[in-house]
């Protein structure tokens, strides 16, 4: 397999002996016009992408993508409350129809969704689970990760966080009490740990038995292929082991007793000067 990404011409790709190509982006305009191009070059394409739900609302571009080979698609929604979206920049969610109409165009091209929550947003409470996981339910989403809301270091929600007096770690991602699954900031709506346990609870209801076997049940996506359908319960009886596989799991080895390395960096991203000749010589080769 061929990965096929920005640096990459569809000329370069087209005129390559026929193979397999990983197209990232291939969700996109350009993306799904240069996998039709390799497919009509005799190649194999394999696409993966996220996508917003404005795309979804272009049926012309669900159709190249569709023709492109792709399968299943991520879509961030985040959270279902419009204030939600505004606070954080996403109210393109909701645009063109919102996202009804666009899991109705998705559907009808046959595509299937791994779709991602977060909860804990400044406009979520008791109720928010229910009408999270009653919306995944309904629309028999092949995946669907639920997260709490994590305000990373850097981020303008970390500093906002900060400024109001509700982080509950100076540095959480460091502190030696911290696990993985706990939620660092005092929420508006909800406790920490009723966050916490939501997310849990919502992740062990959608992969229940029960909730996998129904979604199975879909013919017209999730098992429209016998393929998919082996696939669709391998895949969510392992997200189903997982549930609370690394619950309070501590974020690094606490067995470990060795130097740790020093934060900072000499450039964008820790690239020092030299590293860009490398990662160019490492491409041409």
């Amino acid at each position: 397999m061929t990965f096929v990404g920005q640096s990459v011409t569809a000329h370069r790709a087209c005129t390559a002996a026929p193979g397999t190509w990983l197209l990232t982006g291939g969700a996109g305009y350009i993306g799904a016009h240069v996998a039709r191009a390799l497919q009509s070059a005799g190649h194999a394409v394999v696409l993966l992408d996220d996508l917003s739900t404005g795309l979804a609302d272009r049926v012309a571009d669900l159709r190249l993508i569709k023709a492109s080979g792709c399968q299943g698609l991520l879509i961030g929604f985040e959270t279902l409350n419009p204030e939600n979206l505004r606070r954080m920049h996403k109210s393109f969610n909701l645009m063109k129809g919102g996202y009804e109409k666009a899991l109705d165009n998705l559907r009808r091209h046959e595509i299937r969704l791994y779709v991602t929550f977060i909860l804990g947003y400044d406009q979520d409470n008791g109720d928010t689970l229910k009408q999270t996981l009653d919306f995944a339910q309904r629309h028999r989403f092949y995946i669907v990760a639920f997260n709490h809301l994590t305000p990373f270091p850097g981020t303008p929600l970390y500093e906002r966080l900060k400024h109001e007096g509700r982080l509950l770690y100076d540095r959480w991602w460091l502190a030696p009490e911290y696990r993985y699954g706990m939620v660092p900031f005092a929420p508006l709506g909800m406790t920490a740990e009723e966050v916490k346990q939501r997310c849990i609870e919502a992740r062990q209801e959608f992969y229940s038995f029960r909730s996998i076997l129904r979604r199975s049940f879909d013919f017209q996506v999730n098992s429209k292929t016998w393929f998919m359908w082996s696939h669709f319960f391998s895949i969510n009886l392992l997200f189903r082991s997982e549930v609370l596989q690394r619950k309070d799991f501590p974020l690094g080895d606490e067995a470990y007793s060795g130097p740790l390395l020093k934060a900072g960096h000499s450039g964008p991203l820790g690239i020092t000067k030299a590293a860009p000749q490398n990662l160019i010589a490492l491409e041409a080769s």
